[in-house]
């Protein structure tokens, strides 16, 4: 699925923290103001401490950064970007100009109409809009900017689809309710049948487990409506816990009980927007995701056991719900020169490609994704989507190994859980058929500004072995559909980040092999052996050395990249 659960994971862990009532007097007054709603709590403050403010970052605060060494005192860790703009000033004081790059975007769908994307989208010219024809022969009728994969031949398109889960838990109940006693399963299907019991107790467990939660969540909502009731406010951002607090005047105990429950969900940024935006997300899991009735596969009408067949879907790049790719795109290659909206990294072509559903995207598609991505071109290939399962793993391998031969790089995002990936499946992974890891495929975490504790992102996956770097992904200004920006956290932003360097030093340094620019970035990020929180946890922080969370133990950096470059043509 694409990763978009950041805020989510966050307000379930209050939830999960608080409970739902409100008995506990109030502990502090802390107040936090912008979108940093990935702030540690402080459980041991009093309610006339002072007030402590957590500035909203900069629009575009990734972009900025130190060029040299991080500084290792963590009050002074105050930005965390990766100097594109000492980048940008070196290569210009070089002769050096970029040359035509395209990155391929496998995603929601992307809006190629919008202000600040439209000049850089990639456009098949061998095509002819609207024609209805097939105009260069690949396949593909009207592919003039991608393809859909997702799609139906009658311009239908797939919103929502079931998580694999889901689906492999459906066919083991159809495998086996053929069957009239447990005692009648031959012995050949013996490991298939202790498999499909351990992903129905999977499947049971997660919905029962977001069934419980719509309840809190609810009881939430209800507790809220209560407390503003009681405090006379029309919303929790218009409570103000200071100007209820003073020296003269203790609280009453109800008041503290009250007071002590809004400071827990400003200091978490939870309002009643996120609150309905939890409720929405877990009706579509339960609706969509975890429903065994749900299956859309009809819409695109091909034969999904047919995995050779790849020429099915139509050419709305857009679809239905294309906010998340939108975004993505931005990250690369938002327009750098009309002085609007947000910034790229690099002015690449962009390839756009929709494969990914609300709900886990299908290995079929993937894979043709990804060979489509490679036939027309593309040099990087971005994937912001991942998932637990992968059944037909072996053909995305296969797809992952066509797209090494013809030597083209495939960034992907780690995953928002939290969890170590050296120890928990995560695909499309790097493994390929034979064992081995892909040299050609990038795992990217995600990392944040708010300081050296936070420096790995509260929500990133991580793995010493499986995650190669670190990128910025929290609080990541970039577009969205309708010629609108806006802030957006999860890996799917840190992916983008490392996509856009590649094809940043592609353009400039097309001396370098993909591989050795892939060295090239890896070797020129910013390390340190400082203390971090360990992501995903949620009550108790535990603290891990950062570079002890990828294999490369550090964050990506612009300008140490492009000056590594330069030296490298030196030698």
């Amino acid at each position: 699925m694409s990763y978009i659960k950041y805020g989510y994971l966050l307000l379930s862990s209050v939830i999960f923290f608080y409970g739902c009532s409100t008995n506990r007097a109030i502990t502090y007054n802390d107040q936090i103001t912008g979108n940093a709603v990935d702030t540690e709590q402080q459980s041991d403050s009093t309610a006339k401490q002072n007030i402590v403010t957590v500035a909203k970052p900069i629009e575009g605060w990734h972009l900025l950064g130190a060029s040299t060494t991080m500084e290792a005192s963590a009050n002074k860790w105050t930005n965390q970007g990766i100097a594109l703009h000492q980048a940008y000033s070196l290569l210009d004081s070089t002769t050096r100009s970029p040359k035509k790059v395209v990155v391929a975007i496998i995603d929601s769908g992307t809006d190629v109409d919008h202000e600040d994307l439209k000049d850089n989208i990639w456009i098949n010219d061998d095509e002819i809009i609207g024609n209805m024809l097939d105009d260069d022969d690949n396949g593909y009728v009207d592919d003039v900017f991608g393809w859909n994969f997702i799609g139906g031949q009658d311009s239908s398109n797939v919103n929502y689809d079931t998580y694999e889960l889901t689906r492999l838990y459906v066919k083991g109940l159809e495998l086996f309710s053929s069957f009239n006693t447990l005692t009648n399963i031959p012995d050949s299907l013996n490991d298939e049948y202790l498999q499909f019991k351990e992903i129905e107790e999977e499947f049971e467990t997660e919905r029962s487990s977001l069934e419980s939660e719509m309840i809190q969540i609810k009881q939430l909502q209800q507790n809220v409506e209560s407390i503003l009731f009681f405090l006379g406010e029309s919303s929790l951002d218009s409570v103000n816990v200071n100007n209820y607090l003073s020296e003269e005047i203790e609280p009453s105990i109800q008041m503290q009980e009250a007071l002590g429950f809004v400071a827990l969900l400003q200091d978490n940024g939870i309002n009643e927007e996120l609150i309905e935006e939890y409720i929405e997300q877990i009706t579509v899991q339960l609706e969509y995701g975890y429903n065994i009735s749900y299956d859309p596969r009809s819409i695109v009408g091909d034969d999904y056991e047919d995995l050779d067949y790849r020429f099915y879907g139509n050419s709305d790049v857009k679809g239905p719900d294309y906010d998340h790719g939108t975004h993505v795109a931005g990250i690369i290659a938002a327009n750098r020169n009309n002085n609007i909206g947000a910034n790229g990294i690099t002015q690449a072509e962009l390839l756009i490609i929709r494969a990914v559903p609300n709900g886990d995207e299908r290995d079929k598609d993937v894979a043709n994704a990804i060979r489509y991505a490679v036939d027309n071109g593309a040099n990087i290939i971005n994937l912001s989507f991942g998932k637990s399962y992968s059944p037909e793993l072996f053909y995305v391998q296969q797809a992952i190994e066509y797209a090494a031969q013809n030597e083209v790089l495939m960034v992907h995002a780690a995953g928002n859980d939290g969890t170590n990936l050296d120890s928990v499946a995560n695909y499309p992974s790097p493994i390929i058929s034979d064992g081995s890891s892909s040299p050609y495929v990038i795992t990217v975490g995600a990392s944040g500004w708010q300081g050296i504790n936070e420096l790995a992102a509260s929500f990133s996956n991580y793995g010493r072995s499986t995650v190669d770097l670190f990128a910025p992904g929290v609080d990541i200004y970039s577009t969205i559909p309708n010629q609108e920006y806006q802030l957006s956290n999860g890996t799917s932003m840190a992916a983008p980040v490392v996509s856009g360097l590649i094809a940043l030093l592609m353009q400039y340094f097309p001396e370098y092999s993909p591989l050795e620019i892939k060295n090239i970035i890896v070797s020129s990020v910013v390390k340190t052996d400082e203390q971090v929180m360990l992501p995903g946890q949620s009550l108790e922080a535990q603290y891990v050395p950062f570079n002890h969370l990828s294999k490369h133990g550090g964050i990506i950096n612009v300008y140490r990249a492009v000056r590594e470059a330069l030296k490298g043509l030196e030698n």
